[in-house]
């Protein structure tokens, strides 16, 4: 190739390169204007709610946000109640305590019992006194009229000897009568003495139980430890 052919090679290629390199100048000049502005300019200030950064995997899908879930709050713990452990708070419920309320009603039955006994006791003894009293009637009568006829057969019916031995007669008669009342008086007092030491005893256990009954309860309650 001769000079002239590489002169013009060189001619015919250089306002390409010529231009080539002005605009590279210049794309280098906007970079650097566009650099410079960059770094001098203030952040705005933004108040749009700052989102989570989106980035792409490997396969240049969108990756999912790796904001964490929000965690929801758990259960509200109630606080139980302190126990009492104040006898008092239990003394209205003692009677719903199941060994309370079994021992409740074998008392309750014994007194039943015990009041029955007693009852046929004293419809046993006043009959035995009715009897008695019948009996005693009988024999007033009787000798009465033998001690008129005794009287009278000596003739002296009508004499003050008479009259004094009667007397004395009807009052031995009104005295064992009168014992006789006494003694169911004092049958009838004896038992409701036997009654009201019989319930003094059941009262004495119940009062007992009825302290268990509540140690019981505090403990089930949870207020024995």
């Amino acid at each position: 190739m001769g000079a002239g052919d590489r002169a013009g090679r060189v001619k015919a290629v250089s306002p390409r390169q010529a231009a080539i390199a002005r605009e590279a100048k210049r794309d280098v000049g906007r970079a650097a204007s566009y650099a410079a502005g960059y770094s001098t300019a203030k952040p705005a200030t933004s108040t749009r709610r700052a989102t989570t950064p989106v980035s792409t995997n490997k396969s240049g899908q969108y990756a999912k946000s790796t904001t964490p879930a929000a965690v929801a709050p758990g259960p509200v713990q109630d606080i139980a109640p302190a126990v009492s452990t104040n006898p008092a708070d239990y003394e209205s419920r003692v009677a719903t305590e199941p060994t309370y309320a079994a021992q409740e009603t074998g008392w309750q039955k014994a007194l039943a019992d015990f009041q029955a006994n007693q009852k046929l006791q004293s419809d046993q003894y006043k009959a035995d006194y009715d009897t008695q009293v019948t009996q005693l009637g009988k024999r007033r009568e009787t000798d009465l009229a033998s001690l008129l006829e005794d009287y009278a057969a000596r003739g002296l019916g009508q004499s003050g000897v008479y009259n004094e031995a009667q007397e004395k007669l009807r009052n031995q008669f009104a005295t064992e009568e009168a014992g006789l009342a006494t003694g169911l008086g004092q049958f009838g007092e004896q038992q409701t003495r036997d009654l009201g030491s019989y319930s003094s005893a059941q009262e004495a256990e119940r009062a007992a139980a009825r302290q268990a009954a509540i140690q019981r309860m505090i403990l089930a309650a949870g207020g024995g430890g």
